[in-house]
């Protein structure tokens, strides 16, 4: 449903705290999808990769999920998919990153060794402050 259908609805009684929080739930969505093109845009492949890394581990470990080893939803081909990349690429770049001693990638998921550099490497001060604040 359109956002501008939401505003448009008149809530009355229960309804009007269901869609606040569908209202919520969608700025929050296409806050994500705004963010994920920029990353699309602007990083190269060891950026995003170290990106998606560290996304992972923070939304994991917000939903209470061991985060140590980090277990990937997916594979590799499918990351390369969400990632706007080659599979070829997200191998290089995961090599690399294991060259930089940032990941240890083991089976179907890696372990950060590195978070902080993993960070920098992302050329992200949003997953930097996090860390500050962690």
């Amino acid at each position: 449903m359109p956002i501008s259908v939401l505003y448009c609805l008149r809530p009355r009684g229960t309804r009007e705290g269901v869609c606040k929080a569908l209202r919520a739930e969608m700025s929050a969505a296409f806050e994500e999808f705004g963010l994920h093109m920029t990353v699309l845009g602007q990083l190269d492949s060891v950026e995003r990769v170290a990106d998606f890394l560290l996304s992972m581990q923070e939304a994991f470990r917000a939903c209470g999920i061991q985060t140590s080893p980090l277990r990937l939803p997916m594979k590799r081909k499918q990351m390369a998919n969400y990632l706007g990349l080659r599979a070829m690429a997200v191998n290089r770049a995961f090599n690399e990153l294991r060259r930089r001693q940032l990941i240890v990638p083991e089976g179907d998921g890696v372990t950060i060794i590195d978070v902080a550099g993993l960070a920098v490497s992302a050329g992200s001060k949003e997953h930097f402050c996090a860390l500050q604040r962690a």
